[in-house]
C-alpha cells in the first residue's frame, strides 16, 4: 500500500466513523461504578482528536466536513506528533465508538500517561476513551472525550485500586434534565443507589 492509499485509507474511516459518532452525539451518559459516577458529553468539536490525525480546519469544521463526506485528503496531515500508522489503528476502531455506551467495560480513575494525567478512562483493555473535563458554562463536572487509544498498555499504567467495573450506563439528550434511558446495567439494584446518583435518574424507569 503506497502512502496515498494509506492517507485515504484514513481519510475514508474518517467519513465513515463520523456516521457512526453522529448516534452519541448531543447526549450525555451517566456512568454508575464501584467508587462513583462520572457525566460524559460527546460534542462535535470532540471527534477529531479520536482519530490521531492533525487537520488544517477547525475541530467542529472537521467533523462537519466529515459527516458530509465533504473531508478532504488535504484537510489532514501527519508529523510526529499525528503519526500515520497511529491514524490507521486509531480510525479503522472507530466503528467501535458506540459499545463505550452500552457494555459493561472497566472505569479507570486518575490516570497518567506518558503525556498527560486523565481524571477518567473508560476501557476494553483493547480500546480506551481518555477523558478531560468540559470547561464551559460551569460545567465543570461533565467530562468529554480527549484522546483515543487502541492498545492494551492503558491497564498497565492504571493503579490496581483506581480500576472499577461500570454498574449502569444511562442517557439523556441535552435537552433533558433528567437521565431516562438505561443502556447498560449488572445485577446492581438502581434504586440502592446514592441518592446523588438517583437524583439525577427519572426514577419512573424503575417500573418499567
Amino acid at each position: 500500500m503506497t502512502h496515498q492509499d494509506k492517507v485515504k485509507l484514513v481519510r475514508d474511516n474518517i467519513v465513515s466513523g463520523a456516521v457512526v459518532y453522529k448516534e452519541l452525539v448531543g447526549k450525555y451518559y451517566l456512568y454508575v461504578f464501584e467508587n462513583g459516577f462520572l457525566e460524559m458529553y460527546f460534542g462535535t468539536d470532540n471527534y477529531m482528536h479520536l482519530t490521531g490525525v492533525g487537520s488544517r480546519v477547525n475541530s467542529k469544521q472537521f467533523y462537519e466536513l466529515a459527516k458530509e463526506h465533504k473531508l478532504q485528503e488535504k484537510q489532514i496531515f501527519f508529523s510526529s506528533r499525528f503519526p500515520l500508522r497511529t491514524a490507521i489503528q486509531k480510525t479503522t476502531c472507530l466503528f467501535d465508538l458506540p459499545n463505550f455506551v452500552k457494555e459493561g467495560y472497566f472505569i479507570i480513575q486518575d490516570l497518567i500517561t506518558d503525556t498527560a494525567k486523565y481524571p477518567y478512562a473508560i476501557t476494553n483493555i483493547d480500546q480506551s476513551i481518555l477523558m478531560g473535563l468540559k470547561m464551559e458554562d460551569g460545567m465543570d463536572d461533565i467530562y468529554i472525550p480527549k484522546s483515543f487509544r487502541v492498545n492494551g498498555k492503558i491497564f498497565e499504567k492504571a493503579e490496581k485500586d483506581k480500576i472499577f467495573e461500570i454498574n449502569y450506563i444511562l442517557s439523556k439528550t441535552d435537552k433533558e434534565r433528567k437521565y431516562n434511558t438505561i443502556l447498560y446495567k449488572d445485577n446492581t439494584k438502581l434504586e440502592e443507589l446514592d441518592k446523588i446518583i438517583l437524583d439525577k435518574i427519572d426514577l419512573s424507569i424503575l417500573k418499567e
